[in-house]
């Protein structure tokens, strides 16, 4: 955090993180961040070229991987090697591969098996990130069920009767659809509860009416709503499970 402080003159930065670790390893983090190359920066063979961003090698995961294959060994292990292999340094990106990094491999989703996965997001205001993501992180940690996709920002200040940003930090994590991580999701929502923090509706699956106390215009949206609809004739599953 104190490097993303440190960074707000950058154009782009996010980090990964990996949520299995323990003790002093806490947190522990690579950050990425990114301005847009100049023409003079770009190799001598590139400055000329006409803008177009090179084809991508394809891979693709050709089958459901078993519900065994996403345990805390596997998912421990990747994320040391992740965190090893990683060197400080700068260098030449291309742009789809910074913005975009899933898209080398197609069908990732697969990796969760047949019951797929959950995405879950929090945002916690500034003030209260650093002790909210801690508890969160040791909370994903002692269970030991923790994501390999665990990515972690810092927001500005948004407003907007749904608008998910806060000024703070955002932490997004990918589970497999399993009663065990769905009930450690319940346990996380209540310490984003607590800290004055909201969740992510455009990946919400499954949290309860009560999260959507931290959206401060709620209920303006829900007077607009029954203004323009007031039979309801327009709902979801989604906006009736969260009383929207």
């Amino acid at each position: 955090m104190d490097l993303f402080e440190a960074s707000a003159d950058w154009t782009y930065s996010v980090a990964w993180v990996d949520c299995l670790a323990t003790g002093r390893s806490l947190g522990r983090s690579l950050l990425y961040r990114g301005e847009h190359a100049k023409r003079f920066e770009l190799p001598k063979i590139l400055r000329d070229a006409p803008i177009a961003p090179p084809p991508r090698p394809k891979r693709r995961v050709p089958v459901d991987f078993p519900a065994f294959a996403l345990n805390r060994f596997s998912v421990r292990a990747f994320n040391e090697l992740y965190y090893r292999r990683a060197r400080p340094g700068v260098g030449l990106v291309e742009l789809e591969s910074f913005f975009y990094p899933l898209d080398a491999l197609l069908e990732w989703n697969r990796l969760y098996g047949k019951r797929g996965f959950v995405q879950y997001q929090c945002v916690l205001p500034k003030a209260a990130s650093r002790e909210g993501m801690r508890r969160l992180l040791e909370r994903i940690s002692a269970a030991g069920l923790g994501s390999f996709l665990a990515v972690l920002k810092l927001f500005g200040r948004q407003d907007g009767l749904l608008s998910f940003p806060m000024e703070g930090y955002s932490l997004a994590l990918d589970f497999p659809a399993t009663p065990p991580n769905l009930a450690l999701l319940d346990e996380l929502d209540a310490i984003v509860a607590d800290h004055g923090g909201r969740l992510y509706l455009a990946k919400d699956a499954r949290m309860s009416a009560p999260m959507m106390r931290g959206y401060d215009g709620l209920d303006r949206f829900r007077a607009l709503r029954r203004e323009a609809d007031p039979d309801e004739k327009f709902s979801s599953l989604q906006s009736r499970r969260l009383i929207l």
